[in-house]
C-alpha cells in the first residue's frame, strides 16, 4: 500500500491548473499534481515501459485524471510526464495506477 507520509500534504493539495490543449474537451482543466517532493519506492511506484514513450505509476491520491501532468523527482532533475490512462482501484478507493507519456 501506497501511503502519504505523515506531515505531508496531499499531492493534489498543492497543484497548479492549467488550461488543456486537449480538443475532445477544451474546456476542462487540467491539473499538475507535484510528487517530487515523495520518494519512489516508499510513496509511490515507477517504471519504465519496454517503449521509451511510456511508463507506469502507482500512487495514491484523489483527482487525478487522464491529461493531468505529474512532475517527479526520478533523478538529478524534475521530470514531467501527462497521464494518458488512470485506473482507481476499488480498495482503497485513492489508490491508482496510470500510464504515463514523458514530456520533453
Amino acid at each position: 500500500m501506497v501511503s502519504t507520509p505523515t506531515g505531508q500534504t496531499d499531492p493534489t493539495e498543492d497543484s497548479d491548473s492549467v488550461l488543456s490543449s486537449d480538443s475532445r474537451n477544451a474546456s476542462r482543466k487540467t491539473t499538475t499534481h507535484d510528487f517530487t517532493k515523495y520518494q519512489c519506492g516508499v510513496d509511490y511506484y515507477f517504471e519504465l515501459s519496454s517503449l521509451p514513450t511510456e511508463a507506469y505509476m502507482t500512487g495514491q491520491g484523489k483527482g487525478i485524471k487522464p491529461d493531468d501532468y505529474i512532475l517527479l523527482q526520478l533523478e538529478a532533475a524534475p521530470q514531467c510526464y501527462q497521464v494518458e490512462i488512470i485506473d482507481y482501484y476499488s480498495q482503497p478507493p485513492d489508490m491508482w495506477v496510470a500510464l504515463l507519456k514523458p514530456i520533453a
